[in-house]
């Protein structure tokens, strides 16, 4: 994993003010620092070395001189993809990265078709003058640009662009609302209005035209999950057994130590029991907070820890030691992000990088096999018509599905907007195939990519570890989403196929355990200082109602309600305060 940045056109800026906002990324790379520059274009990366530690240094040109590129995130199928690339380029090293320099000289921009793993990439060509741009397809790992003056930038996180831009930036108010309803800014929106997210699955190319003017053109689609909607493919555990192993495999390739999270979920617990079918020495690792020794994941995850036979280890977290996380946390996002989970994932992983470099994860379990309550709630609102009756259903389920209470934000904000952004989640049909089809497309290409998988990028880079999600490796969601949805779903009950494949693997307290959050003490995080805080920072800024403000935090404080609305206020508050500065609010 690691940390780019770079820059197209021809503004000239000093070698020191990119040098700076390199440094921005060290956390996301600490191994290994490098630039290329020419009249045209900069590139800049931080590497964190997973693999080919001795010759996988960036930028990379390629064999040829006509390319280079930055990259962060792994190829999984690199090594078969060189051998068929192989007689049609010359290899200097044995990195995945010069892989990507020789499937894009031999297929262009179609190279995103051939490259399987998690990836936010450039490649500079020379002879044509152009940038090229791609994020892999559930958007695991981030890229952000900017189009100023003429001048096109981009990096892994804003903070890095921003002693590039050297001016002030404007907030987008829209993406305050969406902020506040759904505790993340959607791509491709970011809190600023000149910078933006490249949307998870998309490609983006700028050239320089015959004028020495920036091409800035639109970003391009390449994968959704939209595509798979009407297959019917039946899979045997048995089958899914094998697909899993396969997947598990190729993301266990590193020439560093490989472990994984284990959260007493069948998901994590999932690709736990794969890894020990490769491997008889895993690594585990559990969160708990000390003040909660009975909490349910932890004894589930020491069971399946014992049935699997893992060296297991458990990370004990005490109520100080998560507040002055969170601080540390807060301090580190570069835009507002409102996930509690990310200061105790911070914590875990802190601790995990202790013994590995590379971690295994259950992300994704949830999304593509309907594990959410959401699913069953959405199923019991369509058997009782409910959708018949309500115009607006992508309000209404978004507001279940983030927990807040449209009218309070309403209330609570002095900005234009009154509704989110984000992408509608039904069409107008009471199909009930359809509905949950919708709403895990929702889940892949908007939920996944910009909130479960940023908070999961933001705590491993604070950290220095690299995290990786074998549910989502593409081939293996083409296979689950090419499948029946009455194979994961069915009558109120998710995860059934994933669920009879592990029936005798992992114990059956594990298999059919409920959906449970995992609890975080966000009452510890407001202080009276804080509150008052929050209230002074907020009740100064031009989009928030004073009054309304000053009742949430009286009604928290009386009735401890509006728990999470508060929580947001803070991260907003907090987020503004450390970058005041930067902030145009004329």
């Amino acid at each position: 994993m690691c940390g780019i940045l770079g820059t197209f056109g021809l503004t000239f800026f000093s070698r020191e003010e990119f040098q700076k906002g390199l440094e921005e990324l060290k956390k996301r790379g600490p191994d290994d620092s490098g630039i290329f520059s020419d009249f045209l274009c900069t590139l800049g990366h931080r590497r964190l070395s997973i693999i080919d530690m001795a010759t996988g240094h960036q930028p990379m040109t390629s064999s040829c001189g006509r390319f280079v590129i930055v990259f962060n995130g792994e190829i999984y199928n690199y090594k078969t993809l060189r051998s068929s690339l192989s007689d049609h380029y010359n290899f200097i090293t044995n990195s995945d990265t010069e892989v990507i320099i020789a499937a894009y000289s031999v297929y262009g921009e179609k190279l995103v078709d051939y490259i399987e793993g998690m990836f936010a990439f450039a490649i500079y060509d020379k002879k044509d003058q152009l940038l090229f741009l791609a994020r892999d397809p559930i958007g695991m790992k981030p890229l952000v640009y900017a189009y100023i003056s003429d001048q096109f930038y981009f990096a892994s996180e804003i903070k890095s662009l921003l002693p590039l831009l050297g001016t002030q930036l404007t907030i987008d108010q829209q993406s305050i609302y969406d902020f506040f309803c759904l505790k993340h800014i959607p791509a491709p929106a970011t809190i600023f209005e000149d910078i933006k997210k490249l949307p998870a699955g998309h490609h983006l190319t700028i050239k320089l035209k015959n004028n020495n003017n920036i091409l800035d053109d639109v970003p391009v689609r390449y994968w959704s999950a939209k595509q798979f909607d009407k297959d019917t493919r039946l899979l045997t555990p048995k089958l899914f057994r094998s697909h899993l192993i396969d997947t598990v495999k190729s993301h266990m390739v590193s020439d560093v130590p490989v472990g994984a999270f284990l959260s007493g979920g069948l998901d994590s617990s999932s690709i736990v029991w794969a890894m020990k079918q490769i491997r008889n020495d895993v690594k585990t690792f559990t969160v708990g907070f000390i003040h909660k020794p009975d909490d349910p994941d932890i004894i589930h995850a020491r069971q399946v820890a014992k049935k699997l036979g893992t060296d297991h280890r458990e990370v004990w977290i005490d109520l100080k030691e998560y507040s002055n996380a969170a601080e540390e946390v807060l301090s580190y996002i570069d835009e507002p992000f409102a996930d509690p989970a990310m200061i105790s994932n911070f914590l875990v992983s802190k601790e995990v990088v202790r013994d590995v470099k590379v971690s295994l994860g259950g992300d994704g379990g949830d999304e593509l096999f309907f594990g959410y309550p959401i699913y069953r709630q959405i199923d019991w609102m369509r058997r009782r018509n409910f959708f018949f009756k309500n115009d607006n259903q992508s309000s209404l389920v978004l507001q279940k599905y983030f927990a807040y209470d449209e009218s309070l934000v309403n209330q609570l904000l002095s900005i234009d907007s009154s509704q989110v952004s984000a992408k509608y989640i039904f069409n107008n049909t009471n199909n009930p195939v359809e509905k949950l089809l919708d709403l895990r497309q929702f889940d892949l290409e908007y939920s996944l990519p910009e909130y479960y998988l940023r908070k999961s990028d933001i705590t491993s880079m604070m950290a220095s570890l690299e995290v990786r999600t074998p549910f989502l490796y593409r081939p293996f969601i083409n296979m689950v989403l090419s499948s029946a949805v009455r194979q994961h779903y069915f009558f109120g009950f998710g995860k059934l196929l994933l669920k009879r494949a592990m029936v005798g693997k992992l114990p059956t307290t594990v298999i059919f355990r409920p959906k449970k959050g995992f609890g975080r003490p966000t009452h510890q995080l407001f202080t009276p200082d804080t509150i008052s805080e929050v209230y002074s920072v907020l009740g100064s800024l031009p989009w928030f109602n004073k009054k309304k403000l000053l009742y949430i935090i009286t009604d928290y404080q009386k009735n401890q309600k509006n728990v999470s609305l508060l929580w947001r206020c803070l991260v907003f508050a907090y987020w503004f305060k450390k970058n005041q500065a930067l902030i145009n609010l004329t």
